[in-house]
């Protein structure tokens, strides 16, 4: 595994995580809710996907979060855990999962 914690089918090198298949899905629509969410416009840092390897800021590499989007789809899990998020801390929603289309966007 990628971290004694982490489940046995995780795998990581210096510069990427890899999450069970079952949840990479889950993982790509967080990451690109970051991108839209953390862009720079309020004075923070402005987040990126991208596929060119850089230390500035970009978090994932867009292609690869664009497969594992389609390869795991939005399930039940994925939309309860986004209705609890918005009903009891952040008030707002992750819309990569209320509307898969819009990763068509990215």
């Amino acid at each position: 595994p990628a971290h004694i914690e982490a489940a046995l089918n995780t795998s990581a090198d210096t510069a990427s995580f890899l999450p069970p298949p079952s949840v990479r899905g889950d993982v790509a629509r967080a990451m690109f809710y970051m991108d839209l969410r953390y862009d720079g416009s309020d004075g923070g840092l402005d987040l990126v996907l991208t596929d060119c390897p850089s230390r500035d800021n970009h978090l994932g590499y867009l292609s690869q979060l664009l497969q594992w989007h389609i390869q795991d789809p939005v399930d039940s899990t994925e939309i309860a855990r986004n209705n609890r998020v918005c009903e009891r801390w952040q008030g707002n929603r992750n819309p990569f999962i209320d509307h898969e289309e819009l990763v068509l966007s990215m």
